[in-house]
């Protein structure tokens, strides 16, 4: 039983060394062949045929056709043919033997030349045989071809060639060039050109083209206001646009203003002296805005911010001067210049250049009284002859506040006196304003015969004649009595 299971195993190792041995040996076969019919001779820029027949590939075959450069494959038929493209080389798939047909075009050329295709066929096993047949076709021209180029622009500035239709043979390079206009830079061309982002290149003429150079305006815009309080903190707001993926701002500040802040991020920002740079991506249109404290200011002064944009390639455009006026504090005081004794009367105040804070005092002349004023109570206070007048934001502030006159015997002028107090509570005298109390005299009797004499003799009468007329009644009355006793 032994030996029949050790000569079975034999066997069977055998049998698996002699399958082996079959399997790896050689099939003797003949090669695989392929050939090539495509005409001798087109015109240039025409479309034509390569008919292919291959056999002897086994059950799968390849093609491999490399086309001549300046040529252009286009289709294949019959459609069960796998076609792959890659640059001028393109591969033709099938099982067992095929016959197809591919088309290309010729490429367009100013003198007849001849070209040669090149091929293989590679059978089931990856074994590589060169196509046969049909090698070389003549690309014939009746003379020279043109082609037009066409040139415009969008936006401001100009070319080389200029905006219009130029003719130039088949095959030309032209070189061609952008030019901005003033404000404008050159941004990129449209296809068809070497190089689309250079203001300088070249446009190969194989086709009809059209070419257009694209510009962008740059520019910036600055807002500021047209005054400010002395000291006081303001926003300058700025748009700039046109500048690319890559712009920058820098301005230049008067004399005796600080840079505070800016809405843009600290990193975006670099100061140095009076000049303060700001960078940004992108500015199709781009705002921020940054903020600057006034000086201080003994006259009312004005002052201009001056700065310019830098595009992406580093060209400086100036942005238009922007002038600030900055207002010394000041407060004037208006009153009438006399009022009746005891009479109520009201005083209007103008304060300006105060900042984001400001007060008035005023302290008003013996003997008159505070009434009211346009301001909230809360913005009054008073203490003794002295009122505080507080608001916000004094560009130009005005209110009014009343008071009542003293009762005089004689007619007296007085003075009201105050100042204004500033963000910073320093203090500026308001201009002193006098107002005349006056005091009613009685009226004088007209001359004797004169105009009005009469009626006022007889308004003076008539109070004695009552009188009279009272003790004339009342002494009947009496004399009546005692006779009746």
């Amino acid at each position: 039983m032994r030996k029949k299971i050790v000569s079975g195993k034999f066997l069977s190792i055998i049998v698996a060394v002699v399958l082996a041995a079959v399997i790896a040996a050689p099939v003797l076969a003949s090669p695989a062949i392929a050939t090539r019919a495509l005409p001798s001779s087109v015109e240039s820029g025409a479309e034509f045929d390569v008919a292919i027949e291959a056999s002897g590939c086994g059950f799968a075959g390849q093609v491999v056709e490399t086309l001549p450069d300046g040529f252009t494959y286009i289709s294949c038929t019959p459609d069960d043919i796998g076609v792959e493209p890659v640059g001028n080389t393109v591969k033709f798939t099938f099982l067992g033997s095929a016959s197809f047909t591919y088309r290309v075009k010729a490429p367009t050329i100013a003198t007849t030349t001849t070209y040669t295709f090149h091929g293989v066929v590679k059978d089931a096993d990856l074994n590589e045989f060169a196509v046969i047949g049909d090698t070389t076709i003549t690309v014939t021209t009746l003379g020279p071809v043109t082609y037009t180029l066409t040139m415009a622009v969008n936006g401001n500035g100009s070319t080389t060639p200029p905006a219009g239709s130029h003719t130039y043979e088949a095959g030309s390079i032209v070189d061609i060039s952008a030019t901005p206009a003033s404000g404008w830079r050159f941004d990129h061309w449209s296809s068809n050109v070497a190089n689309p982002s250079s203001s300088s290149t070249t446009v190969t003429m194989n086709s009809n083209k059209t070419v257009t150079a694209y510009f962008a305006g740059v520019s910036g815009a600055r807002t500021v206001p047209a005054s400010v309080a002395s000291g006081a903190e303001f926003d300058v707001a700025i748009k700039a646009s046109g500048c690319g993926i890559w712009g920058q701002v820098i301005e230049t500040l008067p004399s005796g203003f600080t840079y505070v802040s800016s809405s843009l991020p600290a990193d975006q920002v670099e100061q140095v002296g009076h000049t303060v740079k700001f960078t940004f991506l992108d500015s199709t249109s781009f705002t921020f805005t940054y903020k600057v404290k006034a000086p201080r200011v003994a006259d009312t002064t004005t002052y201009t911010f001056q700065g310019r944009v830098l595009d992406e390639d580093r060209i400086s455009y100036p942005i238009e001067d922007d002038e600030i006026t900055v207002l010394i504090t000041s407060g004037t005081r208006t009153l009438p210049s006399s009022v009746a004794s005891g009479a109520e009367f009201n005083v209007a105040i103008k304060a300006s250049g105060c900042g984001i804070w400001g007060q008035v005092i005023e302290t008003l002349p013996s003997g008159f009284t505070y009434v009211s004023s346009s301001l909230p109570a809360d913005q009054v206070e008073q203490v003794g002859n002295t009122i505080k007048f507080t608001f916000l934001d004094s560009t130009s502030f005005t209110f009014t506040y009343k008071v009542k006159a003293p009762r005089v015997a004689d007619t007296t002028t007085y003075t009201f006196q105050g100042r204004v107090l500033d963000e910073d509570r320093i203090s500026y005298p308001i201009e002193d304003d006098e107002i005349t109390v006056t005091v009613e005299t009685p009226a004088t009797a007209p001359p004797i015969g004169g105009k009005g004499y009469f009626p006022s003799m007889l308004g003076l009468l008539i109070p004695w004649i009552a009188l009279g007329v009272v003790l004339m009644g009342s002494i009947t009355w009496f004399v009546l009595r005692r006779r009746k006793a």
